[in-house]
């Protein structure tokens, strides 16, 4: 999303015909119409990096001699759109996970239908306060964002309002058990089918709690997390991340 969002802005910038390569894989094991609904460009969907279609595809944009403008290895060098003018007159590529450049928000993303019966009425979550805390795998949001911090945040919370609620997403099960022990009828959840990233119905649960969290009315978020600033973006709400000094 947060790349799409940044190619549309260059796009819109310099003129140029936007083509999105969608690639399923281990991190993200789903077809794009499998979570949004159509945007308003072509958007080629291939079931891996290794597919022959994918192959041949990548190879036709290597031929039309592109301006190699984004790859993971030299976003962190890359800061001002100085570099973005050699696009002018030329093909571009982003072959990144990274938000690049401006953005022109993440509006155009709406949840496919399918799966909107799933989310929260927005009435239910307009005065919620959405919580995101990331765990298995991220060890560097594990040891930045504790949970005392979510706990200590959530506590101030009530003591400013006593009716509060929360919306929690998380991917670790033990994490969500524990904090509606804690914290009681206080805390909304969806109540996820599959908490993994290899299938369909994991990558749908995860777009549903993605898009709760972006309609409640600030989120506490978690360090190192893509996932809680792509919910805080979508819905254009305040968000604090909580992390160790």
């Amino acid at each position: 999303m947060r790349v799409i969002s940044s190619a549309i802005y260059l796009s819109h910038r310099y003129n140029m015909r936007l083509v999105i390569l969608w690639v399923r894989d281990m991190e993200l094991n789903a077809k794009f119409s499998d979570l949004f609904e159509p945007l308003p460009y072509h958007v080629l969907e291939f079931s891996g990096n290794d597919s022959l279609a994918y192959k041949v595809c990548y190879r036709m944009i290597q031929l039309l001699r592109p301006v190699y403008m984004i790859s993971n290895r030299l976003f962190p060098n890359l800061k001002t759109m100085d570099y973005y003018e050699r696009l002018k007159g030329h093909h571009g590529l982003l072959d990144t996970y990274h938000g690049v450049a401006g953005t022109v928000g993440y509006s155009m993303f709406r949840v496919k239908k399918h799966l909107q019966p799933l989310l929260y009425p927005l009435d239910d979550l307009r005065e919620v306060c959405g919580i995101h805390i990331r765990r298995t795998d991220n060890e560097r949001s594990i040891q930045s964002s504790p949970t005392y911090l979510f706990i200590e945040k959530m506590e101030e919370e009530i003591r400013q309002n006593p009716s509060v609620k929360f919306y929690l997403a998380t991917d670790d099960p033990q994490e969500e058990a524990d904090i509606k022990k804690k914290f009681g009828d206080r805390i909304l959840v969806y109540p996820k089918r599959r908490n993994d990233r290899i299938t369909k119905t994991g990558m749908e649960d995860a777009v549903v709690d993605l898009a709760n969290l972006s309609h409640c009315k600030k989120l506490y978020a978690s360090s190192h997390s893509t996932f809680s600033l792509t919910a805080a973006e979508w819905g254009e709400i305040d968000y604090t991340i909580l992390k160790n000094d």
